[in-house]
């Protein structure tokens, strides 16, 4: 039996449809309402509901009863996922976890997968960030964006704000010979990736450090790209209107990314390069993946790593997705999927100079 913690959410009623068509196993669905469960999941018969309470260790250690993976959904990530996954390990469940957890540790003395940071970003961010520098001796300039148009939910932007103001992020810092430098909004008029006026916002965050420590990298930068309209201009200003009032600049951020997703149209865009020398020319490799499937795209990479635990696959441990053992693995899976778009060149012959964004 697998379990998903708010099964009855966005993301959750994502990941419960993948699994009902995508294994055999029974799914025991949480929520803090079981009422809110879509009525054509309850058709069935591996269904079951359960309400469960995130906060409250005696309820999680419930649900999780006769489970072999628990996979949470529910946020904001500095409130639950610690918590989650340790309970979790102490019953003897695997666990995926989408939320990110500050100055995380690698813990190998576990007997269970316990993986965190398992949606988008961070998780298929720091996969694709792999896949863009295996087997390269040595990375020149590496160049990493991910954004688009999408609508927030209030968990998922107070998450955000968590993630752009707790001391591992550096934001609007670029990597460059060893060291983090810092730098500005980059505005582009005409990118060949983005449908329109893009802000790039850069960031130096845990995955970001990853990626640099476990490569050789010698100028990188990663940024946060935004197409939208009204998220931009709440964006500018959210860092420092949160510091004062962060429930305030939650719903501005709410309200603003569904004003423009439902203008423009929901759309998530990821872009990475790697360039290297060789001889007089520049080689490099370039990955881009999208979607207009948000949600479904959070639950497809939660998929594959629930696929990979239930043959076997992944290594125990707590860790995040970033430093799962086959980054390949979860890569195909989610590009072979109809609803995703995406490419890889490897190389690719650079004629013009190159430099980072």
């Amino acid at each position: 039996m697998i379990g998903v913690i708010g099964g009855t959410g966005d993301i959750g009623s994502e990941v419960v449809e993948l699994l009902l068509r995508r294994t055999a196993q029974e799914v025991k669905v949480g929520s803090r309402n079981i009422y809110r469960i879509d009525t054509h999941l309850m058709d069935s018969k591996r269904i079951t509901v359960q309400h469960v309470d995130c906060y409250d260790s005696e309820s999680l250690r419930r649900f999780m009863e006769n489970c072999e993976i628990v996979i949470n959904c529910v946020g904001p990530s500095h409130l639950i996922t610690p918590h989650f996954l340790e309970e979790a390990e102490r019953m003897g469940v695997h666990c995926v976890d989408l939320g990110t957890i500050k100055n995380a540790r690698y813990r190998t003395a576990v007997n269970t997968v316990s993986i965190h940071s398992a949606g988008m970003a961070q998780g298929l961010s720091g996969i694709l960030q792999r896949i863009a520098v295996e087997g390269i001796e040595e990375v020149e300039h590496f160049e990493y964006s991910f954004g688009g148009i999408s609508s927030y939910t209030h968990s998922a932007a107070s998450d955000f704000l968590d993630g752009i103001n707790d001391g591992s992020n550096k934001p609007m810092s670029v990597y460059n010979k060893g060291e983090i430098v810092s730098t500005g909004i980059l505005q582009l008029q005409h990118d060949h990736f983005y449908d329109r006026t893009v802000c790039f916002y850069p960031f130096f965050d845990e995955e970001s450090d990853y990626i640099v420590k476990n490569s050789n990298i010698i100028n990188g930068s990663w940024c946060f790209a935004v197409e939208g309209t009204y998220f931009n201009q709440i964006l500018k200003k959210a860092r420092y209107e949160a510091a004062a009032d962060k429930e305030s600049t939650v719903v501005k951020i709410c309200n603003a990314s569904k004003l423009d997703a439902e203008i423009y149209g929901p759309a998530i865009k990821f872009l990475v390069s790697s360039r290297w020398k060789k001889n007089r020319s520049g080689q490099g490799r370039t990955l881009s993946l999208m979607t207009r499937r948000q949600n479904y795209l959070s639950a497809l990479v939660v998929m594959q790593v629930v696929d990979g635990i239930l043959k076997n696959k992944v290594v125990k441990g707590r860790y995040p997705l970033v430093a799962i053992n086959d980054p390949v693995m979860i890569y195909e899976g989610v590009c072979k999927d109809e609803n995703i778009v995406a490419d890889i060149n490897n190389p690719i012959e650079m004629e013009e100079e190159y430099g980072v964004i």
